[in-house]
């Protein structure tokens, strides 16, 4: 067997199968921050992978391009800066150096996480990905993966992993043969946990907007 990779936060430091909804796709916003300069077609098509393994599990998510080089240009997206429970931020960084996650190559990305938080942001690790799609021959859908992973941690609200999935703490040779395929999918248990924790956000926020309208 090859070498193992893994893609989890760091506890003590990050401390943080289909299913079909019943009322339609439930929708998440994903502003994308890129920091690293990752070309526009690679970029294009890791989000192009990721709308449709988050769609597979009944999930409906808009991905925005932010990047220091489209503010300067004035060409940002409106709602960049935005970030709650239904607009997500991941980082692209270039690289982990000076973060917390250390020299270990094989961490690719984190969530960061705190108990009782409000909890809106992950980072992606871009050298290190490049390194792992270079050496195995993954592709585009490596870098799509590690955005659904950890997106997939803020939705959980859980730094835990998952035995089986893109939800798994370590990817070995098969698991990015299978992201190579484009076969890597969130598990049942996970699409269900993560579905149901989405649709709880809605009625809340459902229930806020009624509570405001009473209110005027």
């Amino acid at each position: 067997m090859g070498r193992v990779f893994k893609m989890c936060a760091v506890l003590g430091c990050f401390t943080l199968g289909s299913f079909c909804p019943a009322q339609g796709p439930l929708g998440i916003t994903i502003s994308v921050h890129d920091y690293a300069d990752v070309s526009t077609a690679t970029l294009a098509k890791a989000e192009a992978e990721a709308r449709r393994i988050f769609q597979q599990a009944g999930v409906q998510t808009t991905w925005l391009n932010c990047s220091p080089k489209l503010e300067r240009q004035e060409r940002e997206p409106a709602g960049c800066s935005l970030a709650d429970s239904t607009r997500l931020v991941l980082k692209i960084l270039h690289s982990a150096k000076n973060t917390r996650v250390g020299k270990d190559i094989d961490v690719l990305g984190t969530a960061l996480l705190q108990e009782n938080r409000a909890n809106y942001y992950a980072y992606a690790y871009y050298d290190r990905i490049q390194q792992v799609t270079e050496s195995h021959k993954v592709g585009y859908g490596l870098l799509g993966a590690v955005l659904v992973h950890e997106i997939g941690h803020l939705l959980l609200q859980s730094n835990s992993h998952s035995p089986t999935g893109i939800m798994c703490a370590r990817w070995s040779d098969e698991e990015l043969r299978r992201i190579s395929e484009g076969i890597m999918y969130f598990n049942p248990t996970d699409s269900r946990r993560m579905h149901a924790r989405i649709e709880q956000m809605r009625l809340s926020m459902a229930k806020g907007r009624a509570f405001s309208a009473v209110m005027q």
